[in-house]
């Protein structure tokens, strides 16, 4: 089955087990992963991590929306950015999370499955 997973990653660990168990089922085809909330940059660099950790380097993660539709912004910052090295800070996720859930969405009409684990504001730009 593939998946996309949008993600607030970095509150605590659950969106982190959520992303690596995914990345390990061999019945998951994790086709993309796109992070939303504040500082949607350190989210993605830390689903990369998760990801780099889980053997998952080729799939393709964007930074989406750094603050919700109707609330202001937040500036809370990501519990979990703490476990990131030097080498996990050259990532710089290309900002287009919502374009990047919207064209996947397009590439795999009717059988794409979009996992989200946190704020649905990419969901709702891109649709």
């Amino acid at each position: 089955m593939k998946v996309i997973i949008d993600t607030d990653i970095g509150g605590n660990v659950d969106d982190a087990f959520a992303l690596a168990l995914a990345a390990l089922l061999p019945e998951v085809e994790l086709v993309g992963v796109t992070t939303v909330g504040s500082v949607a940059s350190v989210r993605a660099q830390l689903a990369r991590k998760v990801l780099n950790l889980a053997g998952k380097r080729g799939v393709p993660v964007s930074a989406g929306c750094s603050q919700g539709l109707i609330e202001p912004p937040s500036r809370h910052y990501p519990e979990l950015a703490a476990l990131l090295d030097e080498v996990d800070k050259l990532f710089f996720p290309p900002a287009n999370g919502v374009d990047a859930l919207r064209e996947t969405l397009r590439r795999y009409p009717g059988e794409l499955v979009v996992l989200t684990l946190g704020p649905l504001t990419n969901l709702a730009l891109a649709l």
